[in-house]
């Protein structure tokens, strides 16, 4: 039983996406000189995009106060968010695209920054664990 490979097909998989967004680290002026950060209250919509497209609405981070003493993380969520699409029904090109944002004493949400990382390999292996966005 130990050289027993177990696999299932992702479009016999009915659960939502889920992704755990864990903490913004680096230091702000690694950042654009455009995009000046203001009030460093961050928070992060994630969209899933299936054949180039977008589906459904952007989910975001719930507000967390930012750490009181920084040194390399700037922000920490530890948040789980559900997505609005089923695993059943992505393509083998989804990607999940995430944009950072900081409120700023006015609470007029500034663009930061964005990453995506795709939901399948190469190969179409649904992607698991810890993936860094840079």
């Amino acid at each position: 039983m130990d050289n027993e490979f177990l696999y299932v097909h992702s479009c016999d998989l009915e659960g939502n996406v889920q992704l755990r967004i864990g903490s913004l680290e680096g230091s702000t002026s690694l950042l654009d000189k455009s995009y000046r950060v203001v009030g460093g209250n961050f928070f992060i919509t994630a969209s899933v995009y299936c054949n180039k497209r977008r589906v459904g609405v952007p989910v975001s981070t719930s507000y967390k106060s930012p750490p009181s003493h920084v040194r390399t993380t700037l922000h920490s969520w530890d948040e789980w968010i559900l997505l609005p699409i089923k695993i059943s029904e992505l393509s083998l090109d989804s990607f999940i695209h995430a944009c950072l944002w900081d409120v700023s004493d006015s609470l007029d949400a500034r663009f930061i920054a964005h990453s995506s990382v795709s939901l399948f390999s190469k190969r179409g292996v649904l992607r698991t664990g810890t993936i860094a966005l840079k």
